[in-house]
């Protein structure tokens, strides 16, 4: 790192014993202070494996450039954290409560931090997600870490914005954690996944692969719960279970999806996706 040079004073050559009598006393200059000024390059390397989601990697480059500019050497940023232009917005200073493992916190828009990336590239990486799903630290309320799973109830009515960036990639996270705990192990789920079973931890894994791999999995067992319905009931009790109405006019399901998630609910037999689907609505 390059030193600015550091002035120092010459003092005068100070008199001998011999002479004190002859030459007056004259006080030395005081000493000027020392400037030390460096100068140095704040370095960024960053690694990742884009998705081949083209809209994924997009977004993963742009959050990658903001977290690079808010951490900028020598720079304090104040990224503004509630879009004035969003009417969707409450009032900023409007206060909500959420419960974090019996722990209830309040908080307000304006003091909702900032969600950062969202990034899970590996197979170890995939399980943390699992993990941080129902505890994690990567945003906090009064260092309470919020988990992954309640990001949602924080975001989405009081930082429309800013869930709007985050809700695809969030969704996908709960899906594919709803798909890993489903399966008794961490074994018998990489083992049903398109991931070669010699992958280690720290190798890049494709998410959307999995993702891809769980909906075919979930179509198969729709179609099959839709299948046992059918056979279980007869054509009047199939019509008074899966009837539904829609703009004043009544309705039997058709579609494999949907009856299958109402007989598993009929049954008490519900898969991870139907919660899913129930958040949607």
């Amino acid at each position: 790192m390059p030193l600015s040079k550091i002035a120092t004073s010459a003092s005068s050559s100070a008199p001998s014993i011999a002479d004190v009598d002859d030459v007056p006393t004259i006080p030395l200059p005081p000493t000027p202070s020392a400037k030390l000024e460096i100068s140095y390059l704040h370095h960024h390397l960053i690694t990742f494996s884009p998705d081949e989601d083209a809209t994924d990697s997009a977004t993963t480059i742009k959050s990658i450039t903001s977290t690079i500019k808010a951490n900028t050497a020598g720079q304090l940023h104040h990224q503004s954290q509630v879009d004035r232009n969003d009417n969707r917005s409450p009032s900023s200073q409007k206060v909500k409560s959420i419960s974090v493992n019996g722990i209830m916190l309040r908080f307000m828009a304006d003091t909702l931090p900032e969600p950062p990336m969202l990034s899970y590239k590996t197979k170890g990486a995939v399980e943390q997600l699992v993990r941080d799903w129902t505890d994690s630290s990567l945003i906090s309320i009064d260092r309470v870490g919020i988990p992954l799973c309640l990001w949602k109830k924080l975001y989405k009515r009081m930082r429309p914005t800013a869930w709007d960036r985050l809700k695809d990639q969030w969704t996908k996270y709960k899906f594919i954690v709803g798909g890993f705990k489903s399966f008794d192990s961490a074994e018998e789920f990489w083992a049903a996944m398109p991931v070669s079973p010699t992958r280690r931890d720290h190798q890049v894994v494709s998410c959307k692969e999995i993702s891809e791999c769980l909906r075919k999995m979930r179509n198969e067992k729709d179609r099959d719960d839709a299948k046992m319905a059918r056979e279980k009931l007869n054509e009047e009790e199939f019509q008074m279970l899966f009837s539904y109405k829609k703009g004043g006019q009544s309705y039997i399901m058709s579609k494999p999806r949907d009856i299958a998630r109402r007989w598993r609910l009929e049954i008490k037999r519900p898969v991870y996706w139907d919660e899913e689907e129930s958040d949607e609505e």
